[in-house]
Order: structure tokens, then C-alpha cells, then sequence
């Protein structure tokens, strides 16, 4: 029993964290309308977007376009390359976990042969390209797609934040991509992913367009929520098992802490003067601590330095693990295969991060990203 407690306390220890903020929290605010507090804005695109990217993987879209990979090189060094960038771009639309859960598991299929160094290098690449293409969008991430709603971003503006970022970005993922050792892969021909349901695939696609379009505020977020559900229990209700709910009230609970804090006056003006001039700052280091995601929900509740905290909270993701969901399931699929070494993984992984976190920072100052602050 124990371990079963400390397997799930390890497995949603954002989760519990949230939790436990949340509580503390309202032991110290008189007891209010909690709802108040929560966006269910960017809960229902959040589940929306969940659940289309889902049902998309589900046919084996990503797996069958990967799989044509093979088909062009046999060797490490191209196909690394050309992974490496398709979950780049693909994390742009399909979020960073999403990227991570489609081709990192092809990833190991594939390194599966080669020594150790080989694929725990290709793997922490290939979450660091999910992590740094994911920041290019609105949707890319959870915490890009709460603080576009919160500070009403237009997408010009919020485009405009990234662009420096990635540019730099992209030919970081190039660069480290060539520094792997190049082998030849064993493949067997004979194996060919395909989409197991076309039409399917048709309609998730739909869905999220729709999904998107309400990002941009084109559509009504209820009206995409009511049609994902609609459909879901209609053509493919199992759907629903796969969403990751924890994700979802993680987004509650630090909603109603950041509501309880603003209402706390003492806290409140410790947390404006302490991140007042340093939110960048202040969200990359809280991030690497309890995430980009409650990192964000905190110091946007206290700052209208929309530029700042974006670009704190992107950044950040190419840090600890803690920092970037994204980066703790990427581990999981590792540490799961047979032949797993996860510390050394983790030291690779935070040697590389810790580098392309410090370009970034310096791309950042270089090009005077932070200013004109908004």
C-alpha cells in the first residue's frame, strides 16, 4: 500500500504540489466563490486540444510519418536530424507532450540496437527540440496557451515575443543533431506503420482547426468543448480514458492559489514588490521549482509584463526536468526500456539543457527581446 502511495505521489507530484498550494492557501482568505478564480477558458481549450491531439495519434498519423523516415536513411546522424525536427515543428501544434509521446518511443525503437550513449543522447535532443518548438505558438504548451488568454494577446504580439527565440531554437536543434556518432541502423522493410482509420483521422483533424480557431478567438470555446464531447461519445468514447485529467486540475488548484494570493493583501504587495522589475527573472527560476506551468499562473497574477513572463516560461522549459512536463515523460519512456541507465540520462539531459538554456538567455539579451516591456 505504501508503495502504491509513493508511486503516485512521485508519478502527479505536480498535481499533489498544486493541491497542497491551493489548500494552504485558503487557510489564510476567508472562504469565497473559488469558481470565480478558475479560466474555464483555457481549461476547455486545453481538454479540447487534449483530446483531438489524442484521437489524431490514436490512428497512427505520426507513427506512419515517421516511419516513411526510414524508408529515405538508415543511418543515425540523418535520421536523428530528421526526427528531431519533425518534433520540433510538430510540438508547435500538438503541444510538447504530445510530441514527446508520438516519437520518442519510435526514437527508441529505432536506437533500440545502438549503445547507450547513443540513445540517451538522441532521446534528450529530441526533448529539448519538443520543449523549444513548443514555445512558438499559442498552443504549443500549457502555459503559452493560459498566458495568451490571460493577457488577451493578439497573435501578432504574441508572435512577435518568439520569433528571436526561434530562430535560435531551430539551429540549436540542428547543431546538436550533428554531434551524434553516425551508425548504421538495422531495419526490417517488412514493418510499415499505417493510419488505421483514414475517416477518422478526417474528423479529429476537423476538430482541431476548430480547436485552434477558438485559440485565436475566431470561435466560441464552447462551442469547439461541446463538440469534441459530442463526437467523442458518439464515434470513439475511449477516447476520454486517455486525456490527462491530472494536467486539468492542476490548472484548478493553482488557479485558486494564485486567486487566493491576490486576495491576501500582505502577500500580495510582498509578491508585486519582490517580482516587480524581475519578472523574467523570477518566472525562469520558480519555473525550474514547481514548473513553467504554476510559474506562470503565479507571476502573471502579480505583473501586466506579458513579454516577461512569456518569455521566463518558455525558456525555463530547457532547464531542470521539474520545469517542462514534457521533459518527466520523456524520462519515464526512457527509464521504462530494458536497457535504461537514468542517471546517466539525467546528467546528459541537464548538461544539455543548462547549455541551451544559456543561449537562449543570451539570444534574449542580445536582441533586447524584453524590451519595450508591455
Amino acid at each position: 500500500m505504501k508503495d502504491k502511495i509513493s508511486s503516485v505521489l512521485k508519478k502527479e507530484m505536480l498535481l499533489v504540489l498544486s493541491f497542497a498550494a491551493a489548500a494552504i492557501s485558503c487557510l489564510f482568505v476567508p472562504v469565497t466563490n473559488y469558481s470565480e478564480y478558475i479560466d474555464t477558458n483555457t481549461i476547455g481549450l486545453i481538454f479540447s486540444l487534449m483530446a483531438t491531439v489524442t484521437g489524431i495519434s490514436e490512428t497512427g498519423l505520426f507513427s506512419a510519418a515517421a516511419g516513411m523516415l526510414l524508408r529515405i536513411t538508415h543511418r543515425t546522424r540523418p535520421l536523428m536530424l530528421m526526427l528531431t525536427v519533425m518534433t520540433f515543428f510538430f510540438s508547435m501544434f500538438m503541444t510538447n507532450s504530445g510530441a514527446i509521446l508520438t516519437f520518442v518511443p519510435f526514437t527508441l525503437t529505432l536506437f533500440s540496437g545502438l549503445p547507450a550513449s547513443c540513445v540517451i543522447y538522441a532521446v534528450a535532443v529530441q526533448t529539448i527540440a519538443a520543449n523549444l518548438g513548443s514555445m512558438l505558438t499559442p498552443i504549443g504548451n500549457p502555459q503559452n496557451l493560459y498566458l495568451y488568454n490571460y493577457y488577451c494577446l493578439a497573435p501578432r504580439q504574441f508572435f512577435s515575443y518568439m520569433l528571436p527565440l526561434g530562430t535560435a531554437s531551430l539551429c540549436i536543434v540542428i547543431v546538436l543533431c550533428l554531434f551524434i556518432k553516425d551508425r548504421e541502423i538495422e531495419f526490417d522493410a517488412s514493418v510499415r506503420p499505417k493510419i488505421t482509420n483514414p475517416s477518422y483521422l478526417w474528423v479529429y483533424g476537423l476538430l482541431f482547426m476548430l480547436a485552434v480557431f477558438s485559440v485565436f478567438k475566431i470561435i466560441d470555446m464552447l462551442t469547439v468543448f461541446a463538440s469534441v464531447c459530442v463526437v467523442l461519445v458518439i464515434m470513439e468514447p475511449k477516447t476520454f480514458r486517455r486525456i490527462d485529467y491530472s494536467l486539468l486540475l492542476t490548472f484548478v488548484f493553482f488557479f485558486i492559489f494564485a486567486g487566493n494570493i491576490r486576495h491576501n493583501g500582505v502577500v500580495r504587495r510582498f509578491i508585486e514588490d519582490m517580482i516587480s522589475g524581475r519578472e523574467f527573472t523570477v518566472t525562469l527560476l520558480l519555473s525550474q521549482i514547481i514548473s513553467s506551468l504554476p510559474a506562470s499562473a503565479v507571476t502573471s497574477a502579480f505583473t501586466e509584463n506579458s513579454r516577461a513572463v512569456v518569455l521566463g516560461a518558455n525558456i525555463a522549459g530547457a532547464g531542470t526536468p521539474i520545469a517542462s512536463l514534457a521533459s518527466v515523460i520523456s524520462m519515464r519512456l526512457y527509464s521504462a526500456t530494458s536497457k535504461s541507465e537514468p542517471n546517466k540520462y539525467i546528467v546528459v539531459f541537464l548538461l544539455l539543457d543548462l547549455l541551451v538554456m544559456a543561449v537562449l538567455i543570451g539570444t534574449v539579451f542580445f536582441t533586447g527581446a524584453l524590451s519595450p516591456a508591455d
